[in-house]
């Protein structure tokens, strides 16, 4: 019940911000109204903006009125901020423990599931030269499997409007295209029905990360994202046993400031949606090590046999 609560203010006090107890005694007053008219229909908030001691209040005070934890989390902003650059979105830094972590370990402790149902690159719909750019891409991504490793069930990316951070842009009249982003969605979708696994990455100070993941024990693909200017070069093993093979797709562009030219598995979404992936290459495999390179600014999806 309402949006980003915790930006409520009472215009005929002085402009003076919500508290959280005066949200929460609104917020009963609506839940009870609702669930005696639709009793069956499940209830999630609070939905704030960037106030997330409020998630844990509400989480301990009212776990059993609510089926979901919600916030939401923008890295950048606002747009006119010169200091909202493509470095510092690919490196969100402690901003993302607390506006991702404190809120996930709330809900946790409430032994509710937690979703971040607004986000994207930068708020009031994205920042030119960052947002519309293959950082957004090599973001998004990460953004979306980090959640998931550390127990998010879903997250939703704010868009519309043909805003600078939207993932589809266009009109029935013009037609459609997809931004960067929606490349960088593309390869965490991949993910999707498979279970994150324990993945140690030995990064070197490179602005690296890892995500493998797999159905049942089997670990049968990884991700990696290079958001440096450094390239990359990893030797990848199992905990127990090696790979008979691996295969390799990759999300890339000329540059990283590219608005244009990005592929992921060297292919293109076409304007009626879409997609016909090139052929997967294989990779090398040395005493049950994979050996893959991870050029800068780039990352790459790893199927493994």
């Amino acid at each position: 019940f309402g949006n980003e609560p915790d930006l409520f203010r009472h215009h005929d006090q002085g402009n003076r911000r919500w508290t959280f107890d005066e949200y929460l005694a609104k917020w009963k007053v609506f839940r009870a109204a609702f669930h005696e008219q639709l009793p069956q229909v499940a209830v999630a908030g609070p939905d704030t903006a960037s106030d997330h001691d409020w998630v844990e209040q509400f989480t301990q005070d009212v776990p059993k009125d609510i089926v979901l934890a919600t916030s939401h989390y923008y890295p950048l902003g606002p747009p006119a901020d010169p200091n909202m650059t493509i470095d510092l979105l690919l490196h969100p830094g402690a901003k993302f423990d607390s506006s991702c972590r404190q809120p996930l370990d709330s809900a946790k402790a409430a032994n509710l599931p937690f979703r971040m149902t607004e986000g994207n690159s930068c708020y009031n719909a994205g920042k030119l030269g960052v947002s519309d750019t293959f950082a957004s891409a090599l973001w998004a991504g990460d953004f979306c499997l980090h959640l998931a490793s550390l127990g998010c069930v879903g997250v939703n990316l704010h868009s519309g409007a043909n805003g600078y951070y939207s993932p589809i842009v266009g009109s029935i009249v013009s037609g459609f295209s997809a931004r960067p982003e929606y490349y960088g969605l593309m390869l965490a979708q991949q993910f999707a029905g498979r279970t994150l696994k324990k993945t140690t990455l030995e990064a070197q100070g490179a602005n690296l990360t890892a995500y493998a993941a797999g159905r049942g024990t089997a670990t049968d693909q990884l991700a990696i994202f290079n958001m440096g200017d450094r390239d990359a070069e990893f030797k990848i093993a199992a905990a127990s046993g090696g790979f008979k093979r691996a295969t390799v797709e990759r999300l890339e562009a000329a540059m990283i400031d590219a608005k244009q030219g990005v592929t992921f598995q060297g292919s293109v979404v076409t304007g009626d949606g879409q997609f016909h992936p090139r052929a997967s290459k294989r990779l090398k495999s040395v005493s049950g090590k994979i050996r893959a390179s991870v050029p800068r600014y780039s990352a790459a999806l790893i199927r493994l046999e």
